[in-house]
C-alpha cells in the first residue's frame, strides 16, 4: 500500500510537472496580443484628457479677456495640472501593454505631456512658453503602432506648437 501511494505520488508530480513543462513551453505560442485593448485605452484616456485640457483653455481664455489675470493665472496651472495627470494615465495604459514598442512610444508621449503640464504649472508665463512640436511625432509613433490614428494633441489641444515670437501672452 504504502508503494503505491508512493508511486501514485511520483506519476501525479511527473504529471503535473510534464504539464506545467508544457504549458510553458506552450506559452509564447499562446501569448496573446493586447495592443489593440491598450491602444483603445490610450485613446480614451487622450480624449478624455484632451476634453479637460481645451476647457481648461477656454477658461483660461474667458478669464484672461474677462480682465481676470490672476484666474487666468490659475487656470493655466489647472491645465498644466491636468496634462500631468493625463500622463500618469498613460502610463498606467502602458504598463498594461506586452509589446515593448508600444510600451516605450505610450511612456514617451506621457514623458513629454508631462513636461509641458509642468511648464504651465508655472502660470501664464508657461503657457507662453508652451511648445508642443514634439507631441505631433510622438502621437503618430503611437497611433503608427496601434494602428489607429490617434489625437493628434497639437492640433486637437488648440494650442500653437510654440507661442509666435513677438507676443508676449497669449491672452494679451
Amino acid at each position: 500500500m504504502r508503494r503505491r501511494v508512493l508511486w501514485m505520488a511520483t506519476a501525479v508530480t511527473l504529471g503535473v510537472s510534464g504539464l506545467a513543462g508544457a504549458l510553458v513551453i506552450s506559452s509564447p505560442a499562446a501569448a496573446r496580443d493586447d495592443t489593440p485593448t491598450v491602444c483603445t485605452a490610450v485613446y480614451k484616456t487622450i480624449a478624455t484628457g484632451e476634453d479637460k485640457f481645451l476647457a481648461d483653455m477656454q477658461q483660461v481664455s474667458n478669464l484672461a479677456n474677462s480682465g481676470d489675470l490672476a484666474g487666468a493665472e490659475s487656470a493655466v496651472k489647472t491645465a498644466g495640472a491636468d496634462l500631468t495627470t493625463l500622463a500618469s494615465q498613460l502610463r498606467q495604459d502602458a504598463a498594461k501593454a506586452d509589446d515593448p514598442n508600444t510600451k516605450n512610444a505610450i511612456n514617451q508621449l506621457a514623458a513629454e505631456l508631462d513636461s509641458l503640464g509642468n511648464t504651465l504649472n508655472t502660470g501664464l508665463t508657461g503657457l507662453q512658453n508652451f511648445d508642443g512640436s514634439k507631441l505631433d511625432s510622438l502621437a503618430k509613433s503611437v497611433s503608427t503602432l496601434c494602428g489607429t490614428p490617434l489625437p493628434t494633441p497639437t492640433r486637437s489641444f488648440g494650442v500653437p506648437s510654440k507661442a509666435p515670437s513677438g507676443n508676449p501672452s497669449p491672452t494679451s
